[in-house]
């Protein structure tokens, strides 16, 4: 509780406070991933009757609590709903894991065309980890997924409620590649991939050659 302001300030009413824990300990059956996800979702509410309301309904299933809190990211503002569910969707189904400036450019593409996005286009860290309600961890300079049921999870729910991840990422990398072919910073005769180039400017480049190395792997070792 210590770490959310407003859950803090509900926790100085002793009798909620003891609400809130023995709701908590009753519904985590000792799991510590189930507490943290539950009090991301208490630290949402704004009043001690939807946080009253609230405890009475916390799911005790990481299934269930993985789809209220999925729920809780469709219910934010319109901006804040999008950067949760564009973050999810491109941690989950990446082909490996994103570094922090890799989503952040990824994030703000489709936004900023046809420029590519600036240190002052993108999202903060702190603001894309609020948007997931803690389905989003920082690990090192990568983020990831909180748990790997999170990403079994993801799998099931991707089509009803990501049906076109892939296409969106593919459209993302290939915007992305077209501005850094028409930025000036690579010589006619040279793929990105194949050029020394600043990361900080064409951020996606990295990923894109992965996925390109990666295709080449497999089409080399199909029959």
């Amino acid at each position: 509780m210590k770490k959310n302001q407003r859950l803090k300030q509900f926790a100085q009413d002793a009798i909620l406070r003891q609400e809130i824990l023995k709701s908590l300990n009753n519904k985590a059956d000792g799991m510590f991933l189930i507490v943290k996800l539950q009090m991301d979702i208490l630290g949402s509410v704004l009043t001690k009757n939807k946080l009253l309301t609230a405890l009475t309904s916390l799911p005790a299933s990481l299934d269930a609590l993985y789809a209220q809190t999925v729920e809780k990211i469709k219910e934010q503002p319109s901006e804040l709903r999008e950067i949760g569910l564009a973050a999810l969707a491109w941690v989950a189904f990446a082909k490996r894991p994103l570094t922090v400036l890799e989503l952040r450019a990824a994030l703000a593409i489709p936004a900023t065309r046809p420029k590519m996005p600036e240190e002052s286009d993108m999202i903060s860290l702190e603001d894309i980890l609020g948007a997931c309600y803690g389905l989003l961890t920082l690990n090192g300079d990568t983020l990831r997924l909180v748990h790997f049921s999170t990403q079994e999870f993801m799998q099931r729910i991707q089509q009803q409620e990501f049906p076109t991840v892939h296409d969106m990422i593919l459209r993302t990398l290939l915007d992305g590649m077209h501005r850094a072919k028409d930025s000036g910073d690579f010589e006619p005769d040279y793929y990105p991939w194949d050029y020394k180039y600043n990361l900080d400017s064409h951020p996606l480049l990295h990923y894109c050659r992965y996925i390109l190395h990666q295709n080449l792997l497999d089409l080399s070792s199909s029959p």
